[in-house]
């Protein structure tokens, strides 16, 4: 499987696509019981723009790239590169396109690019993320918690650690 990526346009599809990733990846949220599905959608819809907007204001210099398996739109990866680390915003994938080594792939060229650059990669993860585990297998060490998140970080001198 090619994988490749593309900047992300200010497109009205863009955003579409953008908009199904991140709801993909809060199907599993609790909503008030009676909620209609219009009523899910829109919250999420303002949730999306509101992560959006925030994206912009933290990080207005990050790469915005939407992640392409064989041509196929697949995910997001978002990340901030400054003199000093590498901060990998966003990583989400369609669940068509989970447990296939695509994620796995990406980090490993950040990785690859944190060695390079003498910068660590820093990231943060849901503190109810399973995929937690398979950071700090990776060499991730947490650095704080704060809320739902945890803050990881993973030193370029690092080695391989899965």
């Amino acid at each position: 499987m090619e994988i490749t990526k593309r900047a992300v346009a200010a497109t009205t599809a863009d955003q579409e696509f953008l908009y199904r990733v991140f709801s993909s990846t809060r199907a599993a949220a609790p909503f008030p019981a009676g909620w209609a599905e219009m009523e899910v959608d829109a919250l999420r819809r303002r949730q999306f723009l509101g992560q959006d907007a925030q994206f912009l204001v933290r990080y207005p210099v990050a790469i915005r790239e939407i992640i392409l398996a064989d041509g196929c739109p697949a995910g997001r990866m978002y990340v901030n590169r400054t003199p000093s680390s590498l901060y990998l915003i966003e990583l989400s994938l369609l669940p068509e396109f989970r447990s296939r080594g695509i994620g796995g792939r990406l980090l490993a060229g950040l990785i690859q690019e944190s060695k390079q650059l003498g910068l660590p990669l820093t990231l943060q993860v849901d503190v109810e993320n399973p995929i937690g585990e398979y950071y700090r297998r990776l060499g991730f060490v947490e650095q704080a918690a704060c809320g739902f998140y945890r803050h990881l970080k993973r030193w370029p001198t690092q080695g391989h650690i899965g």
